[in-house]
C-alpha cells in the first residue's frame, strides 16, 4: 500500500499554498453487491413475513391460565414428506397456569408447560405437553391432548384464539364460581385448525402443609 502525496502549488497573486488530492477511483468487490443483495433479501422476507410475539390470557374462576407463541409463515413445502411422528415446536409455544387444567382425559398440572404440535397416522395434528426446560429441539415427550378439527379459512401465519366459554355461578343471588371456567383454544396455521376443549379443575384443591422437621 502507498500513501499518494497531494499536490501542491502557490495560488496566482498570492503566497497561500492550496493542497488538492488527486482524485482516486473507489474499488468495491463483487462480494461486497452479494453480500448487501442477501441482506437486502433477508430484510425484505423478514418484513413480509415478521415473527411477532402472542400472549392470550383467559381468566378463570379461581387463577390465570396463558398462552404466549410466536407467530410462524406458513409454507407447505416444509411439510411435503413428514412422516408420522414428525414435531414441530409450534411457534415455540408455552402454556402457563395458575391452576390444573382438563384436556379431555389429560389433568395438566400448574405450573409452566411447552406446548409442541405432532403429526399422527392420520396425516392430522395432535398437541403434546412438554417440560419447559428442555431444549427447544427435543420432542415434548408428554401426554397427548385430545383435539378436534374445525373449519375455517387457510392462515397464512400461525394464529391461536382463546373461545371462553365462562363458569357456572352458584346461584341468582351469589355469582360466585360453582364450577371452573371452560374455553376452546383454537389453533389455525394453513390448512390445520385444530381445536382444544380446555375446562379449569375447580374448586381447587389447598396444597398440603410443609411438615416441620
Amino acid at each position: 500500500c502507498r500513501f499518494l502525496a497531494p499536490r501542491e502549488w502557490i495560488a496566482a497573486g498570492s503566497m497561500q499554498t492550496i493542497t488538492r488530492w488527486p482524485m482516486m477511483p473507489v474499488m468495491i468487490s463483487t462480494s461486497f453487491f452479494k453480500v448487501l443483495a442477501s441482506l437486502l433479501t433477508a430484510i425484505s422476507a423478514w418484513l413480509a413475513h415478521p415473527h411477532y410475539s402472542k400472549a392470550i390470557v383467559v381468566g378463570g374462576a379461581a387463577g390465570s391460565v396463558k398462552i404466549l407463541y410466536l407467530t410462524e409463515p406458513f409454507n407447505a413445502d416444509h411439510l411435503k414428506g413428514r412422516r408420522a411422528g414428525f414435531e414441530w415446536h409450534l411457534g415455540y409455544a408455552q402454556l402457563h397456569t395458575d391452576v390444573p387444567l382438563q384436556v379431555g382425559e389429560v389433568t395438566v398440572p400448574a405450573g409452566k408447560h411447552k406446548l409442541n404440535a405432532r403429526l399422527n397416522e392420520k396425516g392430522s395434528w395432535d398437541f403434546v405437553l412438554g417440560k419447559l426446560r428442555r431444549p427447544r429441539s427435543e420432542a415434548a415427550q408428554g401426554p397427548v391432548l385430545s383435539a378436534t378439527d374445525f373449519k375455517a379459512a387457510q392462515e397464512e401465519h400461525l394464529s391461536m384464539v382463546a373461545m371462553h366459554r365462562g363458569f357456572a355461578t352458584r346461584s341468582m343471588r351469589d355469582p360466585g364460581p360453582k364450577t371452573g371456567v371452560e374455553f376452546s383454544l383454537r389453533i389455525s396455521f394453513g390448512d390445520l385448525h385444530r381445536e382444544l376443549a380446555v375446562k379449569e379443575v375447580f374448586p381447587v384443591e389447598a396444597p398440603e402443609p410443609r411438615k416441620k422437621k
